[in-house]
């Protein structure tokens, strides 16, 4: 008993597992902002050494990949419903998760996120589009821009969703479409000031989903 205690790493003898560290990592991120997010910083947190950190993680760069996978998988696929409705479903609920984190979206921007719930999303995203005749190139290059879309989508709204005062922040664009003197500005004025909504976020969806399908019927 003694040997097989020595040989345990240190996150071992801490009691620590990889879910319980990247929990942790996720709720100090949400709680206090990736820029506070370390290995010294989640030790402390968890009443550790660093070193009990690394027989989970490998350092700074795996940890915040744990913690983006770790959001991935609120994600919900729908489970009735054709492939478009359930594609569909697929992004929506990714936009209404990473506005849910405001914090980490720029990270899925600039990050590539391979952890397991982003494999099992882009599998399931790829199977939709196959049943709905998107298949080959055009599936790939389809898939990453939806979720480009979303993503982008959701990072120009979460800012104006956090606009202490976001009547005022429209009643200023307006003001600026109709000072342009263009006629075409002026007139939509309105609809180009107002905060994007999930209304506007559907309606992209299906101008691309329609684009895709086209392109898959003509080759």
């Amino acid at each position: 008993q003694l040997i097989f205690v020595a040989n345990r790493s240190p996150g071992q003898r801490a009691g620590l597992n990889r879910e319980t560290v990247i929990s942790a990592a996720r709720a100090l991120a949400e709680r206090e902002g990736l820029e506070r997010l370390s290995m010294r910083t989640l030790a402390a947190e968890l009443g550790v050494m660093p070193n009990a950190l690394y027989s989970h993680v490998d350092g700074k760069a795996a940890l915040l990949e744990g913690v983006l996978d770790a959001v991935l998988g609120d994600v919900e696929v729908p489970s009735a419903g054709g492939w478009r409705k359930r594609l569909i479903g697929v992004f929506e609920s990714t936009r209404a998760v990473l506005l849910d984190h405001p914090g980490l979206i720029e990270a899925f921007l600039t990050r590539p996120t391979r952890g397991a719930n982003a494999m099992r999303l882009g599998a399931e995203c790829l199977d939709l589009l196959a049943r709905g005749g998107i298949e080959d190139e055009l599936a790939g290059r389809g898939f990453r821009a939806l979720l480009v879309y979303t993503i982008g989508f959701a990072a120009s709204e979460a800012p104006r969703r956090a606009d202490p005062d976001p009547d005022a922040r429209t009643a200023t664009g307006i003001e600026a479409f109709r000072a342009t003197g263009h006629e075409r500005s002026s007139a939509q004025a309105e609809r180009l000031a107002a905060l994007p909504t999930a209304r506007d976020f559907r309606a992209g969806l299906d101008w691309m989903l329609d684009g895709l399908v086209a392109q898959a019927r003509t080759g």
